[in-house]
């Protein structure tokens, strides 16, 4: 079904160009149609363009009603749309125009089924419609077309031939549309064009045509020229134009273009400010990525993962923890050749350091949690003891001893009864009593590092490094109630929310395993590159961010599907992240 608003539906339908046999073409029509290909710029440079990047807006009554926001890859048929549905709900396709195969989000959840086929068949009708407005001059001489030329026609002292274009049978939906490109003597160029559309019947139309003047031609990059904007020449109701904000070439893909989860660079970026104070940073969520070769916190809009702002921490951040409230994050400066002997306390809203406290002898601090009252837990591995400091003063308030080597990361019980504590270099884990500062350690494995607790507090799981394999621990005795291998490596475990599966990541052998909790067998195995290390799960676990260290991202890991999504970079050496909302 065609849609009723001529701005819109004249040429949703027609996908001129993907004829598969040549039409009827006047000799005389043909020579107009490459004069006017060699006052664009010429058919050669059209056709080497790669990448083109168009906004399609409607105005009406001088207001714009309507952005559509496109990427096509031309070579490879990729193509990216983005806009509003009449609903006001955003969507986003990503697809392929040679086959509609691709994936679409609604208000940033993934369709599936027949919603999401039926939105597919939406996205690939914006690439029909919206790139035959910007294009249609480039198109004359494609397979399917029919050219006649029908004489020259005088329009307000300006000499016009007149082409007439029709369609073979098959050729798009409505391949008895009818249209006629005016093409100005003078300047060579496609000035005006006008179209009748066919009757629901499938039968030729035979209302008077709609007309279109083409205008703002310039230059979309090596010397191909484009018309940007085209109003409606008389008509009923208020002026109609579709215009294109946005209309340029460029050779190269940005890895960000067709990567399901991150927003394209922009047309032109911003102007950089200098000088003046940076300013709140406009967030109520963020996802915190720690880059320790940067020596930055990254604050990271939870929508499309771009970076906001970067924030200066100490030498060599590894971990963070944020406080109740959502508010503050705490970062541990892990250090590099030297040993680091800090914290760093950032505010989160305004995106500022709020201060950095010396820890004194307790070098090499690493792990870090925040307990239930706003407390903040960390690890140093010099001093083998955990640090409890004042939210407030963010003083250390008491020092418990592991007496065990390398103590790493660590972990709080959910009603922050416990604290459980992996030490690489003794191969152990350590529970701490929060209250009494009673310790437990239990031998678990060569190179014990990452580790997590179920949230029904029942279950610790502990990374073995140097063994290639987990252990599970019961949470009250340390007593190792199953082990099971893993892929090379494993440095961090994670548990999902509702406790149903764990993921673990193993640097040596690039790989994220997923581990069914109940059954303890392998769920999912998805391969990944450049030694992933920090896992964060994101509130209601559908996602997981993958920080790989030597390849300077952090990937997206859809947990529903287990499948990735695509990565991001955050900085140089991403590691610890964290999620916050306040």
């Amino acid at each position: 079904m065609r849609r009723s608003t001529p701005w819109a539906g004249a040429l949703i339908l027609l996908a001129a160009w993907a004829a598969a046999r040549a039409a009827e073409v006047d000799p005389k029509a043909a020579a107009v149609a490459e004069r006017v290909m060699a006052a664009m710029g010429g058919r050669a440079a059209f056709e080497s363009r790669r990448l083109l990047r168009f906004d399609f807006a409607v105005e009406r009554g001088g207001e714009t009603v309507a952005v559509y926001h496109h990427w096509w890859d031309r070579p490879t048929g990729r193509y990216r749309v983005e806009g509003k549905t009449r609903e006001g709900k955003e969507y986003r396709a990503i697809f392929n125009i040679k086959d509609k195969a691709g994936k679409v989000w609604l208000d940033g959840s993934l369709l599936a089924g027949a919603e999401a086929e039926e939105f597919l068949d939406r996205a690939h009708g914006r690439f029909i419609n919206d790139t035959y407005w910007l294009l249609m001059p480039w198109k004359w001489l494609d397979p399917g077309v029919s050219l006649a030329y029908e004489g020259e026609r005088e329009l307000d002292g300006k000499r016009f031939d007149v082409v007439r274009l029709s369609f073979d049978k098959g050729i798009g939906l409505t391949s008895n549309d009818r249209y006629w490109g005016l093409v100005d003597q003078g300047s060579g160029r496609m000035e005006r064009w006008e179209y009748v559309l066919e009757k629901d019947d499938g039968s030729p139309g035979d209302e008077a045509p709609s007309v279109f003047a083409w205008t703002g031609w310039s230059d979309a990059g090596g010397g191909v020229l484009l018309s940007t904007r085209k109003e409606r020449v008389g008509g009923e109701g208020p002026p109609v134009a579709i215009t294109f904000p946005v209309a340029s070439f460029s050779d190269e893909v940005p890895d960000e273009v067709f990567n399901p989860i991150l927003r394209p660079p922009a047309a032109a970026p911003p102007a950089e400010t200098t000088g003046a104070a940076p300013s709140a940073t406009g967030l109520k969520e963020a996802l915190v990525v720690l880059n320790k070769s940067d020596h930055t916190a990254a604050l990271i809009e939870t929508e499309f993962f771009e970076v906001v702002r970067t924030i200066p921490t100490g030498i060599g951040p590894h971990e963070g923890a944020v406080s109740p409230d959502g508010k503050t994050l705490y970062v541990s400066n892990y250090g590099a050749a030297a040993p680091g002997d800090t914290l760093t306390e950032i505010d989160l809203p305004a995106g500022t350091v709020r201060r950095t406290v010396n820890l004194g002898a307790n070098r090499r601090p690493h792990g870090l949690a925040v307990g239930p009252d706003g407390s903040i837990w960390v690890t140093t591995e010099e001093s083998r003891s955990v640090l409890r400091l004042s939210p407030k003063e963010l003083k250390v308030e008491k020092v418990y001893q592991t007496a065990q080597d390398g103590t790493h990361m660590i972990v709080l019980s959910p009603d922050g009864k416990r604290a459980f504590t992996a030490n690489i270099g003794s191969g152990t884990v350590t529970a701490i009593d929060t209250a009494t500062g009673a310790t437990q350690s239990a031998v678990t494995g060569k190179g014990a590092e990452g580790i997590d607790i179920t949230p029904d507090g029942k279950e610790v799981w502990v990374a073995h490094r140097d063994e290639s394999d987990v252990a599970i621990l019961d949470a009250v005795t340390l007593k190792i109630l199953a082990r099971l291998k893993t892929g090379a490596r494993p440095i961090r475990v994670k548990v999902t929310p509702d406790g149903k599966r764990v993921l673990v990541t193993c640097s040596q052998s690039n790989e994220l395993r997923i581990f069914d909790r109940t059954t303890r067998l392998e769920a999912g195995n998805i391969r990944l590159d450049g030694a992933p290390i920090g896992i964060l799960i994101a509130p209601g676990g559908k996602l997981a961010f993958i920080a790989n260290t030597q390849a300077d991202q952090v990937s997206i890991v859809d947990l529903e599907r287990l499948e990735l999504l695509g990565s991001f970079y955050a900085g140089r050496e991403p590691d610890g992240m964290v999620w916050a909302k306040w």
